[in-house]
């Protein structure tokens, strides 16, 4: 009995990790209000302004408050390997891009919880 309940435990411990790491990639609507986000926020250049880019990998937290995207521009070279990112916060005014850059976003101003950056996949440090 007392192996059983051992078993269960670790069956149960490995469950939860995958229960609160899931995210979900964005309706057509959601991907057209991010890029819009994109186009209207001063972080990004002219490129991203006019609209010379595309979201690679977008998701959405469960909660639907925070998104990330990947922001490649088509007009010219990007990285592939450390791609720009986009980190999104939906308010009131839908949604609108707080942090752009290639390392550390959602790490500091704003700093996400933990459990978000992880289930977006946000690596700090």
């Amino acid at each position: 009995m007392r192996t059983l309940l051992s078993i269960a435990a670790v069956l149960m411990a490995a469950a939860l990790p995958a229960v609160a790491i899931a995210s979900r990639a964005p309706s057509k609507d959601e991907r057209a209000q991010l890029r819009q986000a994109v186009k209207s926020s001063d972080l990004v250049g002219r490129a991203y302004q006019k609209g010379r880019f595309k979201l690679v990998k977008p998701r959405i937290t469960d909660s639907g408050r925070w998104a990330k995207a990947g922001l490649v521009r088509t007009d010219g070279y990007t990285d592939p390997f450390n791609a720009p990112k986009g980190l999104f916060k939906h308010n009131a005014g839908g949604w609108k891009l707080v942090k752009f850059g290639t390392s550390g976003v959602g790490c500091s101003k704003p700093r996400l919880p933990r459990a978000v950056r992880q289930e977006l996949k946000l690596r700090c440090g």
